[in-house]
């Protein structure tokens, strides 16, 4: 734990010296991927957390609308609740919890249908009909796996251009940010969410790296600009010691 808390230090110190000249600069690859690989080293340390998640992703073709989520996520036993704050989705509530349930998801609308609450199948159409992730995706840490993926994938085709954006701000989050672009031909297809051997996640790509050393700011864009997933956490705290309690539908700051 020692070496993690002096790890991080470094981490913050190196994240949030400001970035001279223009806007964008170059960066190696080999910088890039030693900042992830710090966030997955800092991902290790992670039992559980908290934060207000912004989502938007296109799914079958349609850009859907940004959703704001209140989130509390634990590793072991891999646990998420999700509680939606805003429109369209305001008050629905999602609970998963591996082992429980049948390993089913629980989840039910907002307004006056709130007090139905139905059972998903994760990996089924209907949990999947607004989502380009399962909720077995649903981490910081897959987000880390994702992005250290496409950039051992950029070592080993050597290609890809990199650039560091600075510090920038998303939904209040400031954080310092990387981009990187690959060539449309080695980008799996659009349509899916999926890995694909030997294929980039996405060709054009910003990550923001904020003081905790962790990713809060994911953008994946096509080759022609169009945005396929936009993630940003916000107010995240780590390890704050959740409890079975914030996984139960008995829990009663919940509606189940």
């Amino acid at each position: 734990m020692k070496h993690f808390r002096v790890m991080l230090v470094l981490v913050t110190l190196v994240l949030f010296v400001p970035a001279c000249g223009i806007a964008q600069q170059p960066v190696t690859l080999d910088q890039i991927s030693g900042f992830m690989e710090l966030a997955w080293q800092s991902w290790q340390g992670v039992k559980d957390y908290t934060c207000i998640f912004y989502k938007r992703e296109l799914v079958k073709g349609h850009l859907l609308n940004k959703e704001t989520i209140q989130v509390k996520f634990r590793k072991m036993p891999y646990s998420v609740y999700m509680k939606w704050i805003t429109y369209p989705h305001k008050g629905r509530e999602l609970l998963f919890v591996a082992g429980k349930n049948n390993d089913k998801i629980k989840v039910h609308e907002g307004g006056v249908i709130g007090n139905i609450n139905i059972n998903l199948n994760p990996y089924g159409e209907k949990a999947l009909k607004d989502n380009r992730h399962t909720v077995c995706e649903a981490t910081i840490g897959s987000t880390i796996k994702l992005l250290k993926d496409d950039l051992e994938l950029a070592k080993a085709k050597n290609d890809g251009t990199f650039a560091d954006l600075g510090i920038k701000s998303y939904e209040g989050v400031t954080a310092r940010c990387f981009r990187a672009v690959f060539p449309e031909a080695s980008v799996k297809p659009v349509s899916t969410h999926l890995a694909v051997k030997g294929k980039y996640y996405s060709a054009d790509i910003t990550v923001c790296i904020d003081s905790t050393g962790l990713p809060v700011v994911v953008e994946n864009r096509s080759a022609s600009g169009k945005i396929i997933e936009y993630y940003v956490y916000k107010n995240i705290k780590i390890n704050p010691g959740l409890t079975d309690m914030d996984f139960s539908q008995d829990n009663k700051e919940y509606r189940y």
